[in-house]
């Protein structure tokens, strides 16, 4: 959308990548000195963040979409071990198999519903507001409506200018005009901050329910051990 090449994408997106490999060994740390509990909230938090931030300053100035991603990165490495570890120790060894199983499955499917609904409205937002703002530059509705089917399938705002295909090509004067793609792009940063709201959403009520529903770790043995211990000295 921007005009980056893959090189210097691939290197942008380090910013989700370089934390996530420094927060996942820190994880392991944590969850040996005080259990699970922190920094899988600590990691769901850290997501909240980053989709805020994303969804706030999306199509702004660069760094604060390094910033959103730094956040994504480390919910990553803090979040996905420790909530492993507690799905799994919370099943009985004879059933870890198939237990590992639902939880791979879990996070294909979540990750495909995720994207499905985010790309959905992406989509929609792009084709709901492009015909109108299309429509002061393209006032033939054919050619219109090509340019707007054209945006949507590609998810990109230059799509237009090379996908609507040899057989039908656009004029060059609508490929070349500038308006377009600033109307296209800004559909597009719109459609982009509408669909993180879901995910902010869904995020912030997950880590409502874990802070209620999630075991305490290591205190909460002791505890629990403590508690058994005193009966039985009792009996």
């Amino acid at each position: 959308m921007r005009g980056y090449s893959a090189e210097v994408a691939g290197l942008l997106l380090l910013s989700m990548t370089v934390p996530t490999v420094i927060a996942a060994p820190t994880a392991g740390r944590i969850v040996g000195r005080v259990g699970a509990r922190l920094p899988t909230l600590c990691g769901v938090g850290a997501i909240a963040i980053g989709l805020a931030i994303l969804a706030v300053t999306t199509g702004q100035t660069i760094v604060f979409t390094l910033v959103g991603l730094a956040f994504v990165g480390v919910a990553g490495g803090l979040a996905v071990a420790p909530a492993t570890s507690i799905a799994m120790g919370s099943i009985d060894p004879e059933r870890s198999g198939m237990a590992s199983g639902i939880l791979s499955v879990q996070r294909a499917l979540g990750s495909t519903a995720g994207f499905a609904i985010m790309g959905s409205i992406l989509a929609a937002t792009v084709a709901a507001t492009l015909p109108s703002d299309f429509g002061h530059t393209l006032t033939n509705a054919a050619e219109r409506n090509t340019a707007v089917q054209a945006v949507v399938k590609s998810a990109e705002p230059n799509g237009f200018v090379s996908l609507v295909g040899p057989s039908q090509p656009l004029p060059i004067s609508v490929s070349q005009e500038q308006a377009l793609l600033a109307e296209a792009d800004s559909a597009f940063v719109a459609g982009i901050r509408l669909s993180m709201i879901p995910a902010l959403m869904l995020v912030l009520a997950a880590f409502s329910v874990g802070f209620r529903v999630f075991p305490h770790g290591h205190r909460a043995t002791e505890e629990s051990e403590t508690e058994e211990a005193e009966e039985l000295d009792r009996g």
